[in-house]
């Protein structure tokens, strides 16, 4: 996994662990969260369910098509596991 795209996830799960970030979320409240500019295509990319080698790490839990969308992280990823 590129270093960027590591990173974008790390800043997820731990905004999620400190509650910052609640579940589900959509696009936006990821970028104001994590200080980034790119989940509006990174959220859905890395999604169960869409074409592709890339890693799986988020659910959509809105119908698609639904604006916003809705994400979570999935359940086999503990947040809680990255609190100190």
């Amino acid at each position: 996994m590129p270093r960027r795209q590591g990173e974008i996830i790390r800043r997820i799960i731990e905004e999620v662990a400190k509650g910052n970030l609640p579940q589900p979320f959509t696009p936006a409240q990821v970028d104001e969260a994590a200080n980034i500019t790119c989940a509006s295509t990174f959220l859905p990319k890395h999604a169960v369910g869409k074409p592709g080698k890339d890693t799986k790490l988020f659910e959509r839990v809105s119908q698609h098509g639904a604006r916003p969308a809705l994400y979570r992280l999935k359940s086999c990823i503990n947040p809680s596991k990255n609190r100190e």
